[in-house]
């Protein structure tokens, strides 16, 4: 994506200086053409008379079209090669001109060219062949239609949701689409500013908020405060004697800078409390719902389909140079999938790494399922298939490490 960007910005300056460029070439080429036309427009031999096209006619039916000239002498020889050499400049100069637009209008059509080859590396149509048919196979396959049927219960579509869960045959029952229907709802009322919903969906499940350590009730509470002050002081004032006593205790600093707020109500801005009115509180409440709401039935804040499409998104252009490098050298790109793990390691940032992955300091292959981590008797951890190398056969062996002699028998596997 870096290439595309730096080759549009090539292609953006290139036009630009293209048609200073050009403007300047036809402006010189109307000057030639003035000046030609004023070549043509000079009378010669001023002290004459002027020239006249006469039209003169014979017996025959078609007149024959005579330049003569009236009562004027002959123009010197002298001044019309003068003329005819200075029309020829003009028309070279015009013809040089038209020439160094035909040669700008070259070079960037050879710009625009290079741009749409870099557009063809960036966008490869073709991606079939880094697909893996075979990973969503048997109970992956539902696992996969779970996975986007819980992606559009999440987005609310709930009517493709319910289309898609009885043509791929998945068995959610309805209890487990009220959530997703409840959370919906909320949301859509938080759009339109009504925290009530969410006020009431959190007293409910108040204690399951309290086990994952969630402030989301008073957060809540503290933005329906602020709402109702905007509109009458009274009225939040009574608001907050009755909501924020069963959270004196543990946001008593905020609950008094809120109660702060009072003092300077109706006050011209600036004031030190204008931050707790600005707009980006909605979006921050919708946040922090989505998060714990998410936690609570057991699913991560983002949808595991959406994390899979960034995942594939950033890792498709290492992909697609590793595929070109390895036709250049004759290998099939099927070799990609007879291990669950891509060729080359890849970087999807902080964001997109949810558990620890162990790397197996003697062989440098990472851990799996069928190769885990073993903890021997010194401490020091090693693959399985590293252990087996080193302990030969199940004997005794010393750990690459540190002098400690152990056996198989007395690693355990570590679980991450």
């Amino acid at each position: 994506m870096d290439a595309l960007l730096s080759e549009h910005k090539r292609l953006s300056t290139k036009q630009k200086q293209t048609t200073l460029k050009t403007l300047q070439h036809l402006d010189n080429v109307i000057k030639q053409l003035e000046q030609a036309k004023s070549l043509m427009l000079v009378d010669p031999n001023p002290g004459a008379g002027s020239d006249a096209m006469m039209m003169e006619t014979s017996d025959s039916a078609t007149p024959t079209p005579t330049l003569t000239t009236t009562n004027a002498a002959p123009v010197p020889s002298e001044s019309r090669e003068q003329i005819v050499k200075s029309f020829v400049f003009k028309a070279k100069s015009v013809k040089e001109a038209c020439d160094k637009v035909t040669e700008e209008h070259r070079d960037m059509h050879a710009t625009v060219s290079r741009f749409g080859k870099t557009i063809d590396k960036a966008f490869v149509t073709d991606i079939d062949k880094f697909a893996n048919p075979a990973a969503f196979e048997g109970a992956q396959a539902a696992l996969l239609n779970e996975v986007i049927a819980k992606h559009l219960l999440r987005q609310g579509h709930f009517a493709a949701a319910e289309t898609f869960i009885r043509e791929s045959g998945l068995t959610l029952e309805q209890p487990q689409l009220g959530p997703f229907i409840e959370m919906y709802n909320i949301m859509e009322a938080f759009k339109q500013q009504d925290l009530a919903p969410a006020l009431r969906w959190a007293s409910e499940n108040r204690q399951a908020l309290e086990r994952i350590g969630s402030s989301l009730e008073f957060k809540l509470h503290k933005l329906e405060f602020l709402r109702r002050l905007q509109i009458d002081r009274r009225d939040a004032l009574q608001y907050a004697r009755v909501q924020f006593v069963p959270f004196s205790h543990s946001h008593l600093n905020e609950v008094q800078r809120l109660m702060g707020c009072l003092l300077y109500y109706g006050r011209a801005p600036p004031t030190p409390y204008m931050e707790l009115v600005d707009s980006i509180h909605w979006t921050e409440i919708a946040h922090a719902f989505t998060r714990d709401c998410c936690a609570m039935l057991g699913m991560t804040y983002d949808s595991p389909l959406f994390v899979s499409f960034l995942a594939g998104c950033a890792a498709l252009p290492t992909l697609l140079k590793m595929a070109s490098v390895m036709q250049g050298r004759g290998a099939s790109s099927t070799l990609w999938t007879s291990k669950d793990e891509l060729p080359v390691e890849i970087e999807l940032g902080k964001d997109s790494q949810f558990h620890s992955v162990f790397a197996c300091p003697v062989s440098r292959e990472q851990a799996s399922p069928e190769n885990p981590p073993m903890m021997m008797k010194c401490g020091h951890v090693v693959c399985k298939l590293s252990l087996e190398r080193l302990s030969k056969n199940g004997g005794r062996f010393k750990c690459p490490y540190c002098p400690v002699e152990q056996t198989p028998a007395d690693a355990h596997i570590v679980h991450f």
